[in-house]
């Protein structure tokens, strides 16, 4: 019995506090959450999204049919953004839930706040090289794991074995490490051996 009531005043504390957080989603919050949205590129996801698709679809394609793929890399990204444009700004799509999770998280006073602060101009040079400082990372992440994939491969073979998922100190293939992430409009990161 006192733990169902320790449970349930955490519960009421934690949901009570999240609930003061956040205020109603109204016609005007709404409006200024797809500002910002736009403001920061946010409405331009699905061509981003499209782009890395074809990508990735077209390399499939170089290898196992090179002849058709640049036929598909013609035809097929028209295709996917009008596509995916189409299912992001679909009502009840990707926009309209996007817009319910900035709602989650910002206030209607806090997003005016945001635009505000976009809209000077430490906040519109903020918007301009955001992509460019992400790509820059990506690309430094992406360098780190290349000049530790020897240290880390042997690292996670080792776990494999200690885990009995693999056997020890046998001639196994070179263990992936994941991908980094791709970002969209740029090749994906290389797999470490």
């Amino acid at each position: 019995m006192r733990g169902t009531r320790w449970a349930a005043l955490v519960a009421v504390a934690l949901f009570g506090f999240s609930a003061a957080w956040a205020d109603e989603l109204t016609p005007g919050k709404k409006a200024d959450i797809r500002q910002l949205l736009s403001m920061s590129g946010g409405d331009k996801l699905a061509g981003q999204f499209a782009n890395a698709m074809t990508q990735s679809v077209v390399r499939q394609m170089l290898t196992s049919q090179p002849s058709k793929a640049a036929q598909l890399e013609k035809a097929l990204p028209a295709e996917i953004t009008a596509f995916l444009e189409a299912k992001f700004a679909a009502p009840g799509g990707f926009y309209d839930q996007f817009v319910g999770i900035y709602a989650q998280h910002y206030t209607h006073a806090e997003v005016k706040e945001i635009l505000n602060w976009y809209a000077s101009p430490t906040g519109s040079k903020a918007l301009k090289i955001m992509p460019t400082l992400m790509q820059e990372g990506m690309g430094l992440a992406d360098r780190v794991l290349k000049e530790n994939e020897q240290e880390l491969s042997a690292k996670m073979k080792g776990v494999l074995e200690r885990e009995g998922l693999i056997p020890k100190g046998g001639d196994q293939p070179p263990v992936a490490a994941p991908a980094v992430p791709a970002v969209p409009g740029k090749a994906p990161a290389t797999k470490l051996p």
